[in-house]
């Protein structure tokens, strides 16, 4: 996977959707794994990458079919999600009841429960000094190794990787529990802030009255204060033309290397770096240390009508009051869903799934490193880009360079999962109530796990690598049952009947 470093001196959940609430997140997308929330129960459910354990499912093995985030302690599923984050390799949920839990991978403090091992199901984020649990929050944002939570009082907390400043809290020592970000100058504590949001190794606030805030690394002007100088607690980011500051700011976010603002006026601004064009100002190959203001089109005049942002690794998107989707930046994946792989330095409409029209009705969208999820109106959910772990959710781990539609992932709060490739598993007889043959072909199968209607696992095993396998399913009580199969050719996933 790209990950170019340029310096001028030497470069996947508020319960609200999309354009109607620019701050909440039903949606996200990461490095290689993706995480929504849906259900009436807002439980969280995820698939893609899972070396860590990131998407919570009590092991380490990756997804390509949406599964339902256990519950802790490995009990039931987690439910009652306000808002879910992810990023690199570990995710984090905001609850209803203003709590916050995280799963996956922990070196440097990550999950925020005063220590360092990954857990791969969800864990409660501590108090801070490690005191109690970390309650009264509102919104989270996740970077690269470090969290950001938002508090009802305005005041912000953060936990993690610290080498940068990214804590805010005037150190570079990590904390493996949440710190109070320090306010301007160092007076203080930050104060007033209505938006977080995470960059790979920087954060950016909104303050009320529109103000923007950052600190963290700032090699490549990330932090918008026309210098290179990491900074350790907040600084204002100054306005276009380095003159006075950015005002006028109704929402923001942070992507690897670079930040977009919204404007009141529904246009928007970026900064930071610009290898792959994801500043959207026409050029490539540089940085930006203050605010550019976003090209339109064809790099006709400017993007206008935007009520929704987003910051990836290294692209951008955007929705218009349309509700049709804009991006631009890198594209060796297809992430920017235009049908093929070249990379834009202007906004480009996102294409409709077979590259047939334009994507419609989206209400909300989440950037990964290299994938864009699109959730439209109806509660569909359209993925394209990199697929390298499964993070598009199709079945498959073939790159999508236009959107496809994940089938059903809500499914999985009832325990029932979409069936695929079910021409590729024989299973007799079926029904069946003593033993049962499967049959794979040519598939070689190196595990197998067995689920009941309510997504609990019955039966469990590493098996021989051989394409058929013998189940004695006598003590399964009658019912409907999905088997997971995986293979030497990926996952695959049928169902069958016990008949008493």
């Amino acid at each position: 996977m790209k990950k170019t470093t340029l310096s001028i001196l030497s470069i996947s959940i508020v319960l609200a959707c999309g354009s109607t609430n620019a701050f909440g997140q039903t949606i996200s997308a990461g490095t290689a794994h993706t995480a929504i929330i849906c259900g009436n129960d807002s439980a969280a459910i995820s698939w893609g990458a899972n070396a860590n354990g990131e998407l919570g499912v009590n092991d380490t093995l990756d997804r390509w079919l949406p599964v339902r985030v256990h519950g802790p302690g490995n009990t039931g599923f987690l439910h009652n999600i306000k808002q879910i984050v992810i990023r690199e390799n570990f995710s984090v949920a905001l609850m209803y009841d203003s709590t916050v839990w995280a799963w996956g991978y922990n070196a440097d403090g990550e999950l925020g429960n005063d220590g360092t091992i990954d857990r791969v199901v969800p864990q409660q984020v501590h108090g801070p000094n490690n005191v109690g649990f970390l309650t009264g929050i509102t919104q989270i944002s996740a970077g690269y190794a470090h969290v950001l939570a938002l508090k009802f009082d305005g005041t912000v907390w953060a936990w993690g990787d610290n080498t940068n400043g990214e804590l805010g809290d005037s150190t570079t020592t990590n904390s493996l529990t949440p710190v109070q970000v320090h306010g301007l100058l160092n007076v203080g504590f930050l104060t007033s802030v209505t938006q977080i949001a995470a960059g790979q190794q920087f954060n950016v606030v909104l303050q009320a009255g529109g103000y923007a805030l950052s600190w963290g690394l700032d090699t490549n002007g990330e932090l918008g204060d026309s210098s290179l100088i990491d900074k350790h607690i907040p600084v204002r980011v100054h306005g276009p033309g380095n003159i006075g500051y950015l005002i006028g700011i109704t929402s923001i976010s942070a992507g690897g290397q670079h930040a977009l603002a919204l404007k009141i006026d529904s246009t928007v601004w970026s900064w930071g770096l610009n290898v792959n064009g994801e500043l959207g100002n026409n050029t490539y190959g540089n940085i930006s240390m203050v605010p550019q203001q976003v090209h339109g089109p064809s790099n006709i005049g400017f993007l206008m009508g935007i009520t929704f942002i987003k910051a990836g690794d290294y692209f951008s998107g955007a929705i218009k009051a349309d509700s049709t989707v804009w991006t631009w930046g890198f594209n060796s994946y297809g992430q920017l869903g235009v049908n093929d792989t070249t990379e834009r330095n202007v906004p480009v409409h996102v294409h409709g799934t077979g590259n047939v029209g334009i994507l419609q009705g989206i209400t909300e969208i989440g950037l990964g490193d290299e994938h864009l999820i699109c959730k439209d109106k109806n509660d569909n959910y359209w993925v394209n880009g990199w697929n390298s772990n499964g993070q598009i959710g199709d079945g498959t781990t073939t790159d999508k360079w236009t959107p496809v539609m994940v089938t059903n992932p809500c499914s999985t709060t009832l325990g029932i999962q979409p069936i695929t490739a079910m021409n590729e598993v024989n299973i007799y007889p079926n029904p069946a109530s003593n033993m049962i043959t499967m049959d794979c072909g040519k598939n070689l199968v190196t595990e197998m796990r067995i689920y009941n209607t309510l997504g609990q696992q019955v039966y469990g095993s590493t098996l021989n690598g051989n394409s058929i396998q013998y189940i004695n399913v006598a003590s399964f009580t009658q019912g409907i049952y999905l088997v997971q199969l995986y293979t030497n050719k990926g996952l695959i996933q049928a169902k069958f009947t016990v008949q008493k």
